[in-house]
């Protein structure tokens, strides 16, 4: 979960915020799961170059969700 002194110190700031993330993060598996395939079928594209967009889009997609999740606890 999102073990912060925040969170740790309530339970309904526990709950809130790890919905919050988890309906962030799923965000981002959903994206990710739509761009692999898409990035499959473009012609010439090597497993390098497609392992390190995907790479991409995950790491930067968690870094969003991270960041607005810290960002969302702030406001609780």
């Amino acid at each position: 979960g999102f073990r912060v002194p925040k969170s740790l110190k309530n339970p309904e700031i526990w709950y809130e915020i790890n919905a919050y993330s988890g309906r962030k993060l799923l965000i981002v598996g959903l994206v990710v799961v739509l761009v692999a395939p898409l990035l499959y079928i473009i012609p010439g594209l090597d497993v390098d170059t497609y392992a390190l967009i995907i790479a991409g889009v995950i790491g930067v997609g968690l870094t969003i969700a991270l960041i607005w999740s810290f960002m969302y606890l702030g406001r609780l």
